[in-house]
């Protein structure tokens, strides 16, 4: 659905003892869910495009209790809980091609969920051209895209990633000038 709640839709409805756990990759076109190991074709993890079509396995024989993706490794991980002592588990991952099944090194953890979570910014704040310091080389390179309205970047001066290069974007590059960063 919209963030305002309009144009709600059912995207796959056939899942049964689930869904458990929701992830989205957005760049790919791809949302991933859980099934538990209770449901009539064993426990999964399963994907489709964002449109619910083309929905298939990652991996099967697995009961995932919660789910998130790495988008940079291209990993999927599930935890799944202890069925003698929950909340204590297990944490697995899978590439996202359903290879290199791996349970992570940690013995009966407490779980609650799972979150993967990564610094996707920039190294070096304003520093447009990627050479470690933030001068009139980026400064430049903002001027040079200022007033793009939509579907700027951050190489083209899109300091706050609201799609466009303005005053707000040049308020901030001024306010890091001078940066040098290691």
């Amino acid at each position: 659905m919209d963030l305002d709640g309009s144009n709600l839709e059912d995207l796959v409805t056939d899942i049964l003892n689930g869904p458990i756990g929701l992830a989205v990759d957005s760049e790919a076109g791809k949302v991933y869910w859980g099934k538990n190991a209770e449901a009539a074709d064993s426990g999964r993890i399963m994907r489709a495009n964002l449109d619910g079509t083309d929905a298939q396995s990652v991996i099967g024989s697995v009961d995932p209790d919660s789910l998130a993706l790495d988008l940079v490794a291209g990993r999927v991980y599930w935890s799944d809980l202890d069925d003698i002592y929950p909340p204590l588990g297990t944490i697995h991952r899978v590439n996202f091609d359903g290879s290199g099944h791996e349970t992570l090194p940690f013995d009966q953890i407490r779980l609650g969920g799972i979150a993967i979570v990564s610094d996707t910014g920039p190294p070096c704040p304003g520093d447009l051209d990627g050479d470690n310091d933030v001068d009139l080389a980026d400064l430049a390179q903002l001027l040079g895209h200022y007033g793009i309205t939509e579907d700027a970047t951050y190489e083209d001066g899109d300091l706050d990633a609201d799609g466009d290069v303005d005053i707000s974007d040049l308020a901030g590059l001024l306010g890091v000038y001078g940066t040098v960063c290691e």
